[in-house]
């Protein structure tokens, strides 16, 4: 199965949605990027189905193979996710650009993003 990361847009808090499917994902899933601080090695995913892990040294992403927490995550495994660097690339650069403190009364301090 190809994996795909498609529709990256701004979520109404500051952070950024993006669809997800491949892996061990038969139906689309919806993922929101967590907070990103400054100096974070690592980006945060989650959809209501999934955990997910991005290394911005290695550029490897990760899955959980079940749960949707960190804690899930951790005790139920994950899978590496085979994906371009094409996608990763552009997933970052969205990132860089669409992140910003939220225009919603909940506000996302990403203030990092603009140095992964």
């Amino acid at each position: 199965m190809k994996t795909e990361i498609t529709n990256i847009r701004k979520s109404n808090v500051g952070g950024v949605l993006f669809d997800f499917k491949g892996a061990n994902i038969r139906k689309t899933q919806d993922f929101l990027t967590y907070p990103i601080a400054n100096g974070d090695t690592k980006l945060y995913f989650q959809s209501n189905k999934r955990w997910m892990v991005l290394d911005l040294e290695t550029k490897k992403l990760t899955l959980s193979k079940k749960g949707s927490t960190s804690w899930e995550y951790i005790r139920n495994g994950h899978i590496e996710v085979e994906v371009s660097q094409e996608d990763i690339e552009t997933l970052l650069d969205k990132i860089r650009t669409l992140s910003n403190n939220g225009k919603s009364f909940i506000k996302v301090d990403n203030s990092g993003a603009k140095f992964i």
